[in-house]
């Protein structure tokens, strides 16, 4: 006789969970799509290399500590480059989503939308973290510009930038939320 599995076979470190694979699917999507690689790291990255080239923004500015103009512009623009990925990277990818039935059809399975969300969030905070690194390496080898003096201060600023930038952008995609006008009963 032979006895029934009543239970689901154990998750295999080859195959992994659904989410981690649909974190994997997300990832290569979301740099295939060109606005995350493109405008999210490409477009800043040019800027910053065409700010450092200018010599004006290379003085020190006054009462800045010895800092120049484009030590200050580099932390903003790796805050540019993360709005970009989380207000257009983020809601357009969802909007196609939705479009075109993704988001209904993946209702259907265990999976669920909420996961395809959190892999997307995933996904855009990958892409992130890649963009601050380069962007700090790009500034310091090329540069000169010096890495944050406090890592730890900045590490923090960035992930909580960086979360509230990715909410931002995963609520200009609620589309389920629908505007009622008052009742006139």
């Amino acid at each position: 006789m032979s006895a029934l599995r009543t239970t689901a076979p154990p998750v295999t470190a080859e195959r992994g969970s659904a989410t981690w694979r649909l974190i994997k699917a997300e990832r290569t999507l979301c740099v295939r799509d060109k606005v995350a690689p493109l405008w999210g790291i490409g477009f800043p990255l040019v800027l910053l290399i065409v700010l450092g080239s200018v010599s004006d923004l290379r003085e020190p500015v006054e009462g800045g500590g010895g800092l120049t103009y484009f030590d200050l512009y580099v932390p903003v623009l790796i805050l540019f480059s993360l709005a970009i990925l989380a207000t257009a990277s983020l809601p357009i990818t969802l909007a196609g989503y939705r479009e075109n039935g993704v988001l209904r059809r993946m209702r259907t399975t265990p999976v669920g939308p909420a996961r395809v969300l959190a892999a997307q969030l995933v996904a855009n905070f990958a892409i992130a973290v890649v963009a601050m690194v380069l962007f700090l390496a790009v500034a310091g080898f090329g540069f000169g510009v010096d890495l944050p003096k406090h890592l730890l201060g900045f590490a923090l600023a960035w992930l909580l930038a960086a979360a509230a930038l990715l909410a931002c952008g995963r609520s200009r995609t609620r589309t389920w939320v629908t505007f009622r006008p008052p009742c006139r009963c």
